[in-house]
């Protein structure tokens, strides 16, 4: 599944700062690209809920520094032909995120 206009799970700071993403072998990783990929902020909220990933105590919340929340975030990318990376070949190349917000 194509990362636009989809959710992705991330972790926030106490002042709401995006801090990580969590990957499809529950790991945080630091790019949205490496995400595991909802079709919608229902999923997204779900699979919160069911890991228990708003919890501090979560052993995978634990990895990270100044976690304090994890939320659901809407991605829309934009593929930009004119970008020197773009290689129609490798659709990773050229993706610009053109908003990350939740």
């Amino acid at each position: 599944m194509p990362l636009d206009n989809r959710y992705v799970v991330a972790a926030f700071d106490a002042e709401g700062e995006r801090i990580a993403f969590i990957s499809p072998s529950f790991e945080w990783v630091q790019s949205a690209r490496k995400a595991d990929i909802f079709q919608s902020q229902i999923d997204a909220n779900g699979f919160i809920e069911k890991n228990n990933l708003s919890e501090k105590s979560n052993p995978k919340a634990s990895e990270l520094i100044n976690f304090d929340h994890a939320r659901a975030v809407y991605v829309r990318v934009e593929i930009k032909t004119s970008s020197p990376e773009y290689d129609p070949d490798r659709p990773n190349r050229g993706i610009i995120f053109s908003g990350i917000s939740g």
